[in-house]
């Protein structure tokens, strides 16, 4: 059975999902990178009768409507849990890409009874910031001090996002998990565009190099390379459960 949700509710809550319900006892989220939708992880569905599979639009994102306030990650989290009181503790797998793999990996120490993560050019690190970007930064400060135009700075999903969305993009962007990587024993499987430029292949050595039980597994193209092989990354997907079944 399929369920989407729509409804509104008076406390801020998780609307728009895709939920396939199998009636069972363990279920797979999928959480999507920012500005994006559970849309772009629908393709990763799988044919398994024995999982419930849940893809949820985050925050702003897809339907989702914007939250009251500027979030941080714990803010995600709480959500999420929240929202899905009732498959919180049937989750035993989460398949996260870009910022849904630095959130999967936030949320893995709370949740003892997660058996593995996937992840799709996780969003786990801080790039390094050189020399060109400290000067942008006091670029920014100048104009804005000077009341000028601040349009043309900042990355094209700061561009495009709400003010309220701006500053939560700043508070997720600015926490990385390279603490609670090294805290993680679950089989983790990494997904990596050996051209990503959002994300950088060398940030997925670093991360597997990091972790205890780790591996990697490098694709053609960029940030969304999954999509172009599919059927390959689903076959490895459904291998990966079913290995960490046993």
């Amino acid at each position: 059975m399929v369920k989407r949700g729509s409804a509104s509710v008076s406390v801020y809550q998780i609307t728009s999902f895709y939920y396939e319900d199998h009636h069972a006892n363990k279920t797979i989220l999928f959480l999507h990178g920012w500005n994006a939708s559970y849309q772009t992880l629908l393709p990763l569905k799988l044919d398994l009768d024995d999982y419930n599979q849940l893809f949820i639009d985050l925050p702003g994102c897809g339907h989702q409507p914007e939250p009251e306030r500027p979030y941080t990650i714990q803010d995600y989290i709480d959500l999420i849990e929240s929202s899905f009181k009732e498959e919180w503790d049937k989750i035993e797998w989460i398949v996260g890409h870009s910022f849904g793999g630095k959130l999967a990996v936030k949320m893995a120490k709370k949740m003892p009874h997660l058996k593995g993560l996937f992840l799709i050019s996780p969003a786990i690190l801080k790039t390094k910031r050189g020399i060109k970007y400290h000067f942008k930064t006091l670029q920014y400060k100048f104009y804005k001090k000077m009341h000028w135009n601040t349009n043309q700075f900042g990355s094209e999903d700061y561009k495009q996002a709400s003010p309220l969305m701006k500053q939560t993009l700043v508070q997720i962007v600015n926490e990385d998990a390279k603490k609670e990587i090294k805290e993680i024993f679950i089989p983790t499987l990494l997904i990596w565009g050996k051209n990503d430029t959002a994300t950088p292949l060398k940030m997925g050595y670093q991360i597997k190099k990091a972790m205890k039980d780790c591996a990697l597994i490098p694709l053609e193209g960029g940030h969304f390379a999954y999509l172009s092989q599919i059927q390959y990354v689903k076959e490895i997907l459904k291998c990966f459960i079913k290995e960490g079944k046993n």
